[in-house]
């Protein structure tokens, strides 16, 4: 998103973010020799800088991805571009780790496999937010107190809901199994009734809880592993944000026809009474 807004100059930028926090966890083992030490996590943030860089290269050429938000079409070229451009950055991200010695040859697959998703999540969810909010209002206009007051109620209900779906208290799980659907009524509430910038920032609230509580071990009642919890709440929040991505293009598409036709109705009229 970085990149795409602002140029492939940002790449320095998505560098020095990937540097500062595969630092200290690259840097843990000390049993490795100084140099290979000191070049994992550049190579993991090389990784991170190309994967901005190619990823975005690749959004440009087949589309405008700032228009995803109101474009079917971008929309759907974007949802099938992000789990390839999630590619990039773990091929580095694994390589890193071959010089400390962290990760045990058996567990490269499975290492890589939930690298990638996240990664194609972080693109599917903070790709559409940026972009949304980055780009300026047609018409900003104040919300009206009842417009205002529904906005607050869609987003207590959205907390609510993303707490029963993702929280461990035991009175909201029927046999240890998450009630991940119920945040899909507030998300559509959202989705139909408010504009890209809320519908991207109700997806990535719950992106953020949900993998918070996944980070912290929280989550564990989604499957019987951390890992395969991760899995699970990556590919429900991939879903859930490929949905409302083209979901909300859609209605955007409906709404900007639907107000041409309004335009040329006038229009109409106006010769008529002439």
């Amino acid at each position: 998103a970085a990149v795409l807004i602002w140029g492939p100059s940002a790449a320095a930028g998505v560098f020095v973010g990937a540097w500062l926090a595969y630092e200290r966890p690259l840097l843990a083992n000390g049993g490795a020799p100084l140099a290979a030490v000191l070049a994992a996590p550049a190579l993991a943030a090389l990784g991170c800088a190309a994967q901005a860089l190619l990823g975005a290269a690749l959004l440009r050429r087949c589309g405008s991805p700032e228009d995803m938000a109101r474009s079917a079409r971008e929309a759907a070229v974007f949802c099938v571009l992000a789990p390839l451009i999630g590619l990039i950055g773990p091929s580095f991200e694994l390589l890193a780790l071959v010089p400390n010695g962290i990760l045990a040859g058996h567990h490269w697959a499975q290492a890589g496999f939930i690298w990638w998703i996240g990664d194609a999540v972080g693109i599917l969810i903070a790709t559409p937010l940026i972009l949304a909010w980055a780009r300026a209002a047609a018409k900003p206009a104040l919300p009206t107190l009842a417009h205002a007051a529904e906005g607050l109620a869609a987003a207590a209900l959205l907390a609510v809901s993303s707490v029963l779906s993702f929280g461990v208290l035991s009175p909201w799980h029927i046999h240890d199994t998450p009630l991940l659907f119920v945040a899909f009524p507030p998300t559509l509430w959202i989705l139909f009734r408010f504009g890209p910038r809320s519908t991207t920032a109700a997806v990535a609230a719950l992106g953020a809880g949900a993998a918070w509580l996944t980070a912290q071990g929280d989550a564990a009642a989604f499957s019987s592993t951390v890992q395969n919890s991760v899995l699970v709440t990556s590919s429900y929040l991939a879903t859930l944000s490929m949905c409302a991505l083209l979901a909300r293009a859609l209605l955007s598409e409906r709404e900007t026809a639907m107000k041409a036709v309004a335009e040329d109705n006038s229009a109409a009229r106006e010769r008529l009474k002439m």
